[in-house]
């Protein structure tokens, strides 16, 4: 086993308590470049179904809570958000950012909080769906294909 992103051994990837396609896959965690995959590759049209599992009723409850939490006008606290924000801020010319995978639309919504333009591309459609509930702009494309961006329509992805 091995990331298949930075490609690290075995020894720097974690398992994670999270089966998918009912218990036939695991999550699993690289430590150095800290993707979270599937431990078996899986086929494009069952990683949709996947994160459409994990964002609907999954083990992305987190997630789920976060979500809910900016609904009701409260603030989450993430560092990670703000030291992002901080380098995009510092090397970006503009203010028009895409994101891939944008889960359920937080650091979007913290984007926009800030006067950014953003736009969310994901291949879960359960996922857009929190996003749309947060007023962001998102696009549904298919996994393995470069998502559908106008020409010089952002400044950062």
């Amino acid at each position: 086993m091995f990331c298949r992103i930075c490609g690290q051994k075995n020894s720097d990837v974690k398992i994670l308590p999270v089966e998918v396609m009912d218990g036939k896959n695991n999550l699993i965690e690289c430590s150095i470049c800290g993707t979270v995959m599937t431990k078996k590759k899986t086929l494009p049209e069952d990683n949709k179904l996947i994160y459409d599992e994990l964002f609907s009723f999954g083990a992305y409850e987190g997630h789920r809570k976060e979500f809910e939490r900016i609904k009701q006008d409260k603030r989450t606290y993430f560092p990670y958000r703000s030291w992002l924000f901080e380098k995009i801020q510092k090397s970006m010319p503009g203010n028009q950012i895409a994101e891939i995978g944008g889960g359920v639309g937080a650091f979007g919504y913290y984007l926009k909080e800030k006067g950014f333009s953003y736009q969310d591309f994901d291949i879960s459609e359960e996922a857009l769906s929190f996003a749309r509930k947060l007023n962001l702009e998102t696009c549904l494309f298919e996994e393995g294909t470069i998502p559908p961006l106008k020409e010089n329509s952002i400044d950062m992805m």
